[in-house]
């Protein structure tokens, strides 16, 4: 393989030498690049298994869009003791199956279902954390444990749990071939986990940039006030629609701590980039975070503003230089669940206070794993009413 792969440019060092003691997003960015022209192909290795990392969007659009090559690499076995074969990392040929079966789940009349319970199980932690600060004389408080709780309660709400149950029996059925049980274990452990830790890390980071740019936070209130006016109540979906500025606020925070920092798929059959051709069965990965933080596709790209996102400024983006949630057929199907779901927590935790980071984004460090969360696990946010 190392002579197949040698007209690729790459690194002699391991992927655990390069990543070791990188623990801030901006060593990342900067200790990597090196390693890879930012544009072109680069090979790195674990052991004696090689990685082509691509950060061009042209090159990735040639992964992702196809339908050929989303078979997941084989280093994504490791999570198979834990996930099983359930959605995320499946075969294809079960992947297909569970994709018609999990997809009528996230349409948007059931999303508009499940706003109520978003919005009952947001209400009920909040109480929990104002009891936390009326406890707390510091009112600063770790917020990732009670966005967890959030995130948790709705994917486990039972009227969500029954329907993805029905889904599966109905395809019993239809099709006369049970699922084994360990297939629908294995399901319901993969729905918990990209449905509650990464939306909830996602929460989390959002929280901790608008804590860290008060001029962002300000046009945030403007926009909370102008919506709901005095109003207590829940957001309605209408509402939420009319939140423009919160969601490019979301869209930015994922652009600069994506929950997922990578994604991987193994290469069907040869395939050509540019003037570079990667062998069949050659594992790829898409370094998201790095993508995501290219200078020469994101002007200033360390620094946090939303108005990236407008409409006029994203005409010259490429649409897989943005790809928080991967890309082509198999990307994440809960994207528009999650957005639902971020925009009413974030919106009843800054209908009621403003928060302050207690840490920049120079001192933040990360852990560079499967969902990208802070090193030490806490993420402490000063909160003070909002009136």
């Amino acid at each position: 393989m190392r002579i197949k792969l040698s007209h690729i440019p790459g690194s002699d060092r391991s992927l655990y030498q390069l990543l070791r003691k990188m623990t801030r997003p901006q060593q990342v960015y900067k200790k990597l690049l090196p390693y890879q022209n930012i544009n072109e192909l680069c090979t790195i290795w674990i052991g004696l298994h090689p990685i082509v990392c691509v950060t061009k969007p042209e090159f990735i659009k040639n992964v992702l869009q196809s339908k050929t090559h989303v078979e997941k690499a084989e280093l994504y076995n490791f999570l198979k003791p834990w996930l099983g074969n359930g959605l995320l990392t499946a075969p294809v040929e079960l992947w297909h199956r569970y994709r018609k079966i999990f997809w009528p789940t996230f349409h948007f009349n059931m999303l508009e279902q499940f706003t109520v319970i978003m919005s009952e199980k947001t209400e009920t932690v909040i109480k929990r954390i104002e009891k936390e600060i009326t406890e707390n004389s510091t009112k600063v408080i770790d917020i990732l444990p009670f966005i967890q709780h959030i995130t948790l309660n709705i994917i486990c709400d039972k009227p969500e749990s029954k329907t993805l149950l029905d889904r599966f029996l109905d395809a019993n059925e239809k099709d006369n071939v049970s699922f084994p049980d360990e297939d629908l274990r294995a399901n319901v452990t993969s729905l918990l986990f990209a449905g509650h830790d990464t939306t909830a890390i996602s929460i989390s980071w959002a929280l901790f940039c608008i804590g860290n740019d008060l001029k962002c936070q300000e046009k945030i209130h403007e926009e909370l006030k102008e919506v709901f006016k005095d109003s207590q109540r829940p957001a309605s979906i209408e509402e939420l629609s009319q939140l423009k500025y919160l969601g490019r606020v979301i869209k930015e925070s994922r652009r600069l701590y994506p929950s997922a920092p990578l994604v991987m798929r193994k290469i069907s059959e040869d395939i050509k980039m540019d003037n570079y051709i990667i062998p069949k069965d050659t594992s790829v990965a898409v370094r998201i975070l790095l993508v995501h933080r290219n200078p020469e596709i994101w002007s200033n790209p360390l620094k946090f503003d939303p108005d990236r996102f407008l409409p006029e400024n994203l005409k010259q983006i490429h649409p897989y230089a943005y790809i928080p949630f991967s890309a082509g057929p198999r990307n994440c199907m809960g994207q528009k669940f999650a957005m639902f779901e971020e925009k009413i927590i974030l919106a009843a935790i800054l209908r009621k206070w403003r928060v302050k980071s207690i840490e920049t984004h120079e001192e933040m460090t990360v852990d560079m794993s499967l969902v990208l969360k802070p090193r030490q696990g806490s993420m402490y946010l000063h909160l003070l009413p909002q009136k």
